[in-house]
């Protein structure tokens, strides 16, 4: 039986393992992946069996996305969305016109971004996913505080679709342009 376990659950979750791909710098994502999917398959599936091995590795997956550079990405986006916000929400006349407009202009910044430094659209869209569910945390906290007029809070699954589609483009243009492909079109024009 245990033998059988380890034939059909060697692997990690798929997902997982894309996750943690996207995650990490090009140079580091061979060794990382390989060192965990190698403790994954040595010590852990054998000691804890095939569904606690692949909660295991989820952990070690997200613990990479809490050290990891994506946080910074986010916090840095968020700032300058508070900062808008901020504005925003102490204006006299309040509108959220500006706090749409650095959406759209934020998210799919926020992909780009990612996607460029790490040439994963999944990461890219990850981030920009992230980016927008924080951007909407602070903007639903600041609305309740300051008691502004905001829309039925159900419909802010809508803004986040399109934060998954706006965020996903900007990470397409992101992978389009890695340094790597910039580099490999201006050696192709130098020709």
């Amino acid at each position: 039986m245990k033998e059988e376990q380890q034939s059909c659950g060697s692997m990690p979750p798929r997902w997982a393992e894309a996750v943690l791909r996207s995650l990490l710098e090009p140079n580091d994502r061979d060794i990382i992946a390989g060192d965990l999917i190698e403790e994954y398959r040595e010590a852990v599936l054998p000691a804890r069996g095939v569904v606690r091995a692949h909660i295991w590795y989820c952990r070690q997956v997200l613990s990479f996305l809490n050290a990891g550079l994506a946080c910074q990405t986010i916090s840095r986006w968020l700032s300058l969305f508070c900062v808008v916000a901020g504005f925003t929400v102490n204006a006299p006349v309040y509108t959220p016109a500006p706090l749409v407009a650095a959406f759209l202009i934020i998210v799919p910044l926020a992909g780009f971004q990612w996607a460029h430094r790490t040439g994963t659209i999944l990461g890219g869209s990850a981030v920009a996913l992230a980016t927008a569910a924080a951007m909407f945390v602070v903007w639903t906290v600041l609305v309740a505080i300051l008691h502004r007029h905001h829309p039925p809070f159900g419909t802010y699954l809508v803004p986040l679709a399109c934060a998954i589609i706006i965020g996903t483009a900007g990470a397409a243009f992101g992978k389009r342009f890695t340094r790597k492909a910039c580099c490999d079109v201006l050696s192709l024009q130098l020709s």
